[in-house]
Parts: structure tokens; C-alpha cells; sequence
């Protein structure tokens, strides 16, 4: 977590670790009801058969509109938990002025990402170029081997509007 995440601004938010779902000590009733959702664009949504479309949501709804949709349908509905697949894209909106703002306030400081660095000793810079660019990998270490990696933190809702950031 401490390499995409800041578990210092963490501090005093309920969360848990997806590790949590290999737990001995989760309730087999709750393994037992867990429902994969896939997260698809609108395009491959519209085409899926009714019974695929259950336990899949498309891109850029609001949080209402997934809600309604995951309430929708039984699988869904009951599960105990429902995992996603990814949350890249899924959420256009919150819902009005206020809760919009409420939700930025909130998690803009969770999801920010802090910058680290690292030291690149021997074969380690042929590597690299698997995981980073060549820009990523040039840009800004503090020297002697170190690269560092600064990541911009995602947009903030802005209601009525869905932005999207490549990846």
C-alpha cells in the first residue's frame, strides 16, 4: 500500500486489505456469496445478454446509477460482498453540489499517491524498462542511481461532468 498510497493520511479510516477475503476467520456463508462484477465500457454493456449484464457494470455511471443497478438484480443484491474487478472509470458523478464537494474534501487526501525513490544498483536499469518508460526512468532521481516515481493524484469530481485520465 505504501507505494501507491500515503498509509499515513489512512490514519483513523475503516478500510480493510483485500487479503481480508483469504481469511480463515471470514465466515464461509460470506465466501460463499461473494459476486465477481466486471467493469466494461458502455459499448460492450449494451451488447451483453441479460444474464451477463448482472454481474457487470458499464463505465461512467453516477454512484446512484450503480447502486440501482447492483440493487437490481439478485446476485448482486444479496451477495454479502461484491468485488470489482477494477474501479478505473466507473464512477462519473457522486451526486449534487453538496455531496460532490463532501466526497472531494474526503478522499483527495487518501488517494494521493506520495513520490519515492529508489536506488538502481547494478543489473537493475536494464529491468526498468519492464515496469517504466524511458521518461519515467530519466526523470528527476536525485542522482548516483536513484529514480523516483511522482504520480498525479486522480481528478476530483466535478458534477455533471466525467473525466477520465489515461493510465
Amino acid at each position: 500500500m505504501d507505494h501507491v498510497l500515503s498509509p499515513h493520511d489512512w490514519k483513523g479510516v475503516a478500510f480493510r486489505d483485500p487479503a481480508f477475503l483469504l481469511s480463515d476467520r471470514l465466515p464461509a456463508t460470506a465466501k460463499a456469496s461473494l459476486v465477481d462484477v466486471e467493469i466494461v465500457d458502455r459499448g460492450a454493456y449494451d451488447t451483453l445478454p441479460q444474464e451477463r449484464r448482472a454481474r457487470t457494470l458499464p463505465r461512467g455511471l453516477s454512484a446512484a446509477e450503480a447502486r440501482r443497478h447492483l440493487e437490481s438484480t439478485p446476485s448482486t443484491r444479496d451477495a454479502s460482498i461484491v468485488r470489482l474487478a477494477h474501479t478505473r472509470d466507473l464512477l462519473c458523478g457522486i451526486g449534487g453540489a453538496r455531496a460532490t464537494r463532501e466526497f472531494n474534501r474526503f478522499s483527495r487526501p487518501l488517494l494521493r499517491a506520495p513520490a519515492w525513490c529508489a536506488r538502481c544498483d547494478a543489473g537493475c536499469r536494464k529491468g526498468l524498462p519492464r515496469w517504466l518508460s524511458a521518461e519515467q526512468i530519466n526523470a528527476g532521481g536525485r542522482g548516483y542511481g536513484e529514480w523516483c516515481l511522482h504520480t498525479p493524484p486522480p481528478p476530483l469530481f466535478e458534477q455533471g461532468q466525467c473525466k477520465k485520465r489515461e493510465i
